[in-house]
């Protein structure tokens, strides 16, 4: 059912009027209840196209075949449960907004590149796809980060799984017949701004890699599998947690790139290779928000000073890793997020205007500020029984403009995914990548899917 125009009008003034709003994506009024974006998510409408969609994706490689008429009932009553996932966007007077869908949610065939070739602006913002072993659920970013869409996933398995007659635990799990927290739909970011302290420094514009950009709708997907206590044990060796361990081959691995450039055309490029690793402020910042709530961790090496060592890279890229967790840190950069958001005069502003200005904003103050990220969602914490009907787990990345090339990560049982999503020609940064983890001893198994 569209929104009336009344609808809206009495929607916009009540932000622009309350402040308690902000905290609360949920807006209720006696025509009804909506949702708007959360401080991560709005930028994402401005950016997206179907080719850079936004959309990130989880898959659960099951053991047996997929029984999809049971899976179409399982996510019916996860959609029950998650109603305020299920939305469209639309287009308000000074903002995009969500609208839930009435309609029932059905499994797509996954015979498609994943993250592309898909519209947030025409269908739901996020889908759920199968073929033989295989559920993969993707999600805009405008919606919810890879917390909310691991939390989503885990209730979606929980449920098929009993459909299907398994009586397993649900420990970690929110199953589908559990009550709604308000919490899980309000905005941690604002819940957690603060007004009187300064916003970070400013950062350059980063390395981005060259190279031929792949056609319309081509998504490149390289995946690595690795054991968890191989990864591990070397990381540990090198006083490092995985997370710093494997950005820092990443970090490495741009590194050769720019250096591998000939001189004379080196100078077109910035010297700077700046990397982001995003956390979950869940775990500083309490809150049970299902909406976007992380932020990223900068690590840089400045290429004017002449090549890093890999050892070089690794103590660099933990100090920096370790000052920037601290809790003052991530403030700031919520206050740069979120400041303009109180700012009366600029809610007033047309959407269209908004649009424009975002999406310059996007690169000069997001995007272009980074040479890559790698996302590491960490462990995903189900009770050892369910190792019985799962195989693995893959974290595909959202498609990158600027950075081209990115990195996702995810760990389950001792299986460890390692997954580069490019809209590159080149496969220059996989090969280095996946080398060095094989000159440190780590055994790596590695396939392409396009």
């Amino acid at each position: 059912m569209n929104l009336t125009r009344k609808k809206k009008i009495s929607f916009f003034l009540a932000i622009m009027k309350d402040k308690k709003l902000f905290s609360s994506t949920l807006y209720k009024d006696r025509l009804g209840h909506f949702y708007i974006l959360d401080n991560a998510g709005s930028i994402m409408p401005a950016v997206s196209d179907t080719t850079y969609t936004s959309l990130f994706c989880f898959t659960c490689k099951l053991k047996e075949d997929i029984n999809k008429d049971k899976l179409q009932i399982a996510l019916e009553k996860t959609i029950k449960r998650y109603k305020y996932l299920y939305c469209k966007l639309k287009k308000g007077l000074f903002w995009y907004y969500l609208e839930e869908i009435e309609k029932k949610p059905k499994i797509e065939d996954d015979i498609e590149p994943a993250c592309t070739n898909y519209s947030i602006f025409s269908s739901p913002l996020f889908r759920v796809r199968a073929k033989e072993k295989r559920i993969s659920v993707e999600f805009s970013h405008a919606l919810t980060d890879g917390t909310g869409a691991i939390e989503f996933l885990k209730t979606l398995l929980f449920e098929y799984f009993s459909i299907l007659g398994y009586n397993l635990p649900s420990t970690n799990i929110t199953i589908a017949s559990s009550p709604i927290d308000n919490e899980e739909f309000e905005d941690g970011y604002k819940k957690y701004y603060e007004q009187n302290i300064p916003k970070p420094d400013p950062l350059p514009i980063a390395f981005h890699i060259p190279g031929k950009v792949l056609p319309k709708h081509t998504y490149r997907v390289i995946f690595g599998y690795c054991k968890v206590d191989q990864v591990l044990k070397v990381a540990k060796s090198k006083n490092l947690t995985l997370t710093e361990f494997l950005s820092a081959i990443y970090i490495y691995s741009l590194q050769q790139i720019y250096f591998s450039i000939d001189e004379s055309k080196r100078r077109r490029y910035s010297p700077f290779i700046a990397f982001e690793t995003p956390i979950n402020l869940r775990k500083i910042h309490p809150s049970k928000t299902m909406r976007n709530f992380s932020l990223f961790l900068i690590s840089r090496i400045d290429c004017r000073m002449g090549r890093y060592s890999l050892e070089e890279i690794f103590e660099l890229t933990h100090l920096q890793m370790q000052t920037e967790l601290k809790k003052k840190e991530h403030l700031k950069m919520i206050k740069r997020n979120v400041a303009s958001e109180y700012i009366f005069a600029l809610r007033l502003v047309p959407l269209f205007l908004k649009v424009l200005v975002l999406r310059s904003a996007f690169y000069y103050l997001g995007d272009g500020l980074i040479t890559g990220f790698l996302s590491n969602i960490g462990k995903i914490d189900l009770d050892p029984v369910y190792f019985e009907y799962i195989d693995y787990f893959d974290f595909i990345p959202a498609p990158g403009k600027a950075s081209k090339t990115n990195c996702s990560v995810v760990s389950f049982d001792n299986k460890l995914s390692i997954a580069f999503g490019s809209r590159t020609e080149e496969k220059e940064l996989e090969r280095i990548f996946f080398s060095t983890l094989v000159s440190l001893g780590i055994e790596v198994h590695v396939t392409i899917k396009f």
